[in-house]
């Protein structure tokens, strides 16, 4: 099972970003889509990628001490990361961070997943639904490529992305700390979609 997996992870990183591209611009017909991969961002778009980023989390990581911009950074700029760009009028609005990987679950069980590492949108795009269509895309994405779940790692100090998460059918993974005898003390959730 789990050469299966990895084998179905492995192809969907041979996945052209012109694929990826096109399952969003498909949901999201209002915005110019691009996808790069994330260590190949111009760097003028970086700067803009991870402008959004931090007006957007710095506040609530630095509050609980746990903010690390460089690591942060390499993260969503790494060569195994895919970004989503949601623009208009040549100003980004919205990006998606993603990878195509495997994780081990219960059991051992290795599962093929796209592990959603960020989405972020801009505060005056908030309401529109963006979000829930960039979520939609991921989950056509895992589908199309015959991949087990899309996942992520969501802080408890953020309530309003768990709830957005949950609100969009995610659930907490088997995975998730808190279903551990002491995960309760962990500050994150991983959840997940199938």
């Amino acid at each position: 099972m789990s050469d299966f997996a990895e084998s179905r992870a492995s192809f969907a990183c041979e996945t052209n970003n012109k694929a990826v591209n096109e399952i969003f611009q498909s949901r999201l017909q209002d915005f110019q889509v691009r996808t790069e991969i994330g260590s190949q961002v111009a760097s003028n778009d970086k700067a803009s990628l991870f402008s959004l980023y931090e007006g957007n989390m710095k506040p609530t990581f630095e509050a609980i001490g746990e903010y690390d911009r460089d690591e942060k950074y390499n993260e969503i700029f790494n060569e195994e990361s895919r970004i989503v760009m949601l623009e208009q009028k040549n100003h980004l609005k919205a990006f998606v961070s993603l990878r195509f990987d495997t994780e081990e679950g219960e059991d051992d069980r290795i599962y093929a997943v796209v592990y959603l590492y960020e989405l972020q949108v801009e505060k005056d795009c908030r309401g529109k639904k963006i979000g829930k269509r960039c979520i939609d895309a991921l989950n056509t994405l895992t589908k199309h490529l015959k991949l087990d779940k899309t996942m992520l790692t969501v802080s408890k100090y953020n309530p309003f992305a768990v709830k957005f998460y949950g609100n969009n059918q995610f659930i907490f993974d088997e995975i998730d700390p808190s279903w551990y005898e002491g995960g309760e003390d962990e500050n994150y959730h991983i959840m997940s979609r199938v």
